[in-house]
């Protein structure tokens, strides 16, 4: 976070923060029903940023660039360049100067850049006197998105926009409805658990292919019996999706912790067992957990490492700090960070005054 005294030598301007996500059932890459249950974390992008008569930003790297029409042929992917294009063409006048302080580790799956592609709109329209409606920021994310990666994650960014304090953002699909529902997750806390490494998931991309030809021939409809591995145990796992779903949003309508958490394990240990497309540390560190009978768990998955999001009670987090933290370094000799997390307030910002 920003200390006092960076905000008072930083005149004038807007302070930005941008949540990262977490996705605990329905992440676009590994789901097939449009469905997903996902809340703000803790973990936050801060921005100050300021007019100025040139782009520049100011994080591990410096980004400077004179504020013009940027070549739209493709040939360029920056999130900063290619905002700085849109709001040329819009005729906002105004470059930005902003200095990022990053919360969100970027292989951890939670969304850095669309965090990051939040901030950088939210930089652009600030810097001008826009203050964007969260539809048209929505739009313009995946926009983005699209451009940088040729895919979008929109629940993502529907959380950072929709999601609240203390409460899960239910998605029924892109551009379908969705609501908050208050949980109170007592005596359980939240933890999320990251490996200190930045290893590729290669079983995603190995994953992603057997899932477009599961699609491509309507896998959904055949019969079971005459699927082979591995399209028989992705079937297996998708027909049970939307029954896992509806479970926990049941529960979580009349505050059943219990009944809620139950549900999630019994869909987080079917993505690791059917899909396989876990990195290699979510698959150890899954098997740990439950091996040391931590059973309420969700995979934050990315084309890294990505990370696990814990829930356990007091007893429980001894347990995991006291065994599995040790014996995934002793089979592994690589360290893994575990720190509290919690459900919070979406994207905010507020005007710097001196």
């Amino acid at each position: 976070m920003f200390d006092q005294e960076t905000l008072n030598s930083f005149e004038g301007g807007f302070k930005v923060t941008v949540p990262s996500v977490a996705t605990i059932i329905g992440l676009p890459v590994i789901s097939n029903t449009g469905y997903s249950i996902s809340f703000p974390l803790s973990l936050q992008e801060n921005v100050l940023v300021r007019r100025n008569d040139k782009v520049e930003w100011i994080d591990k790297e410096i980004f400077v660039s004179d504020f013009k029409l940027l070549s739209t042929d493709g040939t360029w992917s920056d999130p900063i360049k290619i905002m700085a294009n849109i709001s040329k063409q819009r005729g906002w006048e105004n470059g930005l100067k902003a200095i990022v302080n990053n919360g969100i580790n970027f292989n951890s799956g939670t969304g850095y850049l669309i965090s990051f592609i939040s901030s950088v709109i939210l930089s652009f329209s600030l810097a001008n006197g826009i203050k964007l409606p969260n539809s048209e920021i929505l739009q313009l994310n995946t926009e983005i998105q699209e451009k940088v990666t040729g895919d979008s994650y929109y629940n993502v960014a529907l959380t950072q926009l929709e999601g609240r304090r203390n409460n899960l953002l239910f998605s029924e699909g892109k551009d379908r409805k969705f609501r908050n529902e208050v949980i109170n997750f007592e005596p359980y806390s939240i933890y999320i658990i990251e490996e200190n490494s930045l290893d590729n998931n290669l079983n995603l991309g190995t994953f992603r292919k057997y899932m477009k030809k599961f699609i491509e021939e309507n896998m959904t409809n055949k019969d079971r019996n005459r699927l082979n591995y591995p399209y028989s145990s992705i079937a297996a796992h998708f027909d049970r999706e939307g029954d896992y779903y509806l479970d926990m949003k049941k529960a979580a309508e009349i505050n059943d912790v219990n009944a809620f958490l139950d549900a999630l394990s019994s869909y987080s240990q079917s993505v690791m067992f059917n899909l396989n497309a876990v990195s290699q540390f979510q698959k150890i560190m899954g098997n740990l957990l439950l091996k040391y009978g931590a059973r309420y768990f969700s995979f934050n998955v990315s084309e890294y490492a990505g990370s696990v999001l814990l829930f356990g009670d007091a007893l429980t987090i001894s347990r995991i700090k006291d065994n599995v933290i040790r014996e995934y370094y002793s089979t592994t000799n690589k360290t893994v960070n575990l720190r509290e997390v919690s459900i919070s307030d979406p994207i905010s910002y507020e005007k710097i005054i001196i």
